[in-house]
């Protein structure tokens, strides 16, 4: 057998590549050959993974030519000759049009309703993080570190910008179908045969406002006449150093939108059966679920006096969110698309909620897992790590255990200071009072010494070390993952030597173990 691996990774993920890693050195021990030098990517270089994808696979086709040449009856097609659309747009003369109904994999959707947006940060604090509500109408289960699927929808300002650059204005809610006729690049099928309109398209399929890729510019070539334009995106998609770093400066140093490229490129006209090849889809976004659905279906219990109103029959689902938005270096303001989204909906007013706004909410398994005890087994604690927005699964996961009568509960949370963006703090003030909870917060910004979470674990060695080894409690780490988890684990580690003994090379493989076994998990974001 012979092969080649291509991985995609981030390098601030601890174990980076892991997969295509192990999968490369396994089918090398089988005995396969490579028959091209697999690679791994990083999406924290330049361009992201087109960094290293784009010379290798040049250089790969390269190797395929010369060890498997085609037939001479077959033609490799030119990069300059342009591809046929993947779809086909066809106009009604009417239909009904109705939402698409999103489907992605091991998902489970569900309609929704908001019912909360709270900003719980200070107004005049730097950064809007939100607690966000939603209720559905079924009786609904999720285990802690469960996903919520989110499709976000495109600013209408944007929309209206990107239809009037192209002239597409007057027929931008006309009914039309979407044909697909390209085989090799089939779209998501709840795509097709459904009436929609192009308003509808770039509302919330097709993304305009992300950066762009380097095909994104070799697409374009194809759709100006205008010499000095040509010129430019030839030079964007060259591989020479002068080309890359021209591309580099005008998009992702910038963080330049597709829109505002096409606000650039005036001449550029784009044929409507195009659009699916120009533009890329919307990502889906994922969030972990900040709320039990076991704690909320206890909420929603009868009225416990005739007096008081009855409660919803479903399930509320809780989400902590950074809202995201930053300028640029030439001090231009960026929002992020899901983020800017959610802060824009408005909540349902009313008990019945019939003004309020359907939301199509998937549901997706998690990799954490709440450990659970067998039968006369006492239950073990957690210790829950998670500075920032990270505290949304620990919030999960505490009120989990707390409906179950688990109150051996440690949390370590981290913000900048307590009087600006302390999320939950009542919350965490309430179930401590209750013997419920135990909890250390570090306010970085409070003290002239800056404290992390790291440092309080640190600092609380021998308790974490009586946990971890003699009540063997369950590690759970959650935020960004930079420098933050594996200073986690380093704290850990230290109280490993500190208090347990432990050698250098002992406490590392201590570390190991924890992972191993399942009792130290992270769920960490770059």
């Amino acid at each position: 057998m012979e092969f080649t691996v291509f991985g995609l990774g981030d390098s601030a993920y601890e174990r980076f590549c892991w997969a295509s890693k192990m999968l490369v050195r396994r089918l090398l021990s089988l005995g396969a050959m490579e028959f091209h030098p697999s690679r791994h990517s990083d999406e924290q270089e330049r361009f992201g993974y087109e960094t290293a994808l784009i010379p290798w696979m040049e250089e790969m086709f390269e190797t395929l030519l010369t060890n498997y040449p085609l037939p001479d009856s077959l033609q490799v097609l030119p990069a300059s000759q342009l591809p046929s659309p993947r779809i086909t747009l066809i106009t009604q003369e009417e239909g009904s049009i109705m939402p698409f109904l999103p489907d992605e994999p091991a998902t489970i959707y569900h309609d929704a309703v908001l019912i909360k947006n709270q900003r719980v940060t200070k107004p005049d604090w730097y950064q809007d993080v939100r607690h966000l509500t939603f209720s559905f109408k079924e009786n609904l289960t999720w285990a802690p570190g469960d996903i919520a699927v989110l499709h976000p929808c495109a600013q209408r300002e944007d929309v209206d910008a990107l239809l009037e650059r192209f002239g597409w204005t007057s027929m931008a809610d006309k009914p039309l179908r979407i044909q697909q006729t390209s085989s090799s690049q089939p779209l998501p099928a709840y795509l097709l045969d459904r009436p929609t309109t192009l308003r509808n398209l770039f509302t919330s399929v097709l993304d305009i406002s992300s950066v762009p890729r380097k095909a994104f510019f070799e697409l374009l070539v194809h759709f100006t006449e205008d010499e000095l334009e040509i010129g430019k995106l030839q030079e964007f998609t060259s591989l020479s150093a002068e080309g890359q770093d021209d591309l580099y400066e005008y998009t992702h140093r910038v963080r330049r939108t597709i829109l505002e490229v096409l606000q650039d490129f005036r001449h550029i006209s784009i044929p409507l059966d195009y659009i699916f090849d120009v533009f890329p889809l919307i990502r889906p976004r994922q969030f972990s679920i900040a709320s039990s659905s076991q704690y909320a279906k206890q909420k929603n219990v009868a009225p416990s006096s005739t007096d008081e109103p009855a409660k919803s029959s479903g399930t509320e689902l809780d989400l902590c969110v950074a809202i995201v938005s930053y300028k640029t270096r030439l001090k231009v303001p960026r929002r992020g698309l899901c983020t800017t989204w959610l802060a824009s909906l408005e909540p349902a007013t009313g008990e019945d909620h019939t003004s309020a706004t359907t939301l199509r909410i998937g549901i997706r398994k998690g990799a954490l897992k709440v450990p659970e005890p067998g039968k006369d087994e006492k239950i073990a604690p957690v210790i829950c790590v998670g500075p920032g927005t990270g505290v949304a699964p620990m919030r999960a996961v505490i009120q989990e255990r707390i409906v179950r009568g688990e109150h051996d509960n440690v949390l370590y949370f981290g913000c900048r200071s307590a009087k600006e963006d302390y999320y939950y703090a009542d919350e965490w003030e309430t179930a401590a009072q209750a013997g419920k909870l135990t909890f250390s917060v570090a306010f970085s910004r409070d003290q002239e010494k800056k404290i992390y979470v790291q440092d309080l674990i640190e600092q609380d060695a021998f308790r974490i070390w009586d946990l971890v080894e003699k009540q063997r409690a369950s590690v759970y780490i959650s935020g960004a993952s930079n420098k933050m988890p594996a200073a986690v684990k380093a704290a850990i580690k230290t109280a490993a030597i500190s208090e347990g003994k432990l050698s250098e090379e002992e406490a590392t493989k201590y570390i190991s173990t924890m992972e191993w076994e399942g009792r130290l998990y992270e769920e960490c974001w770059s």
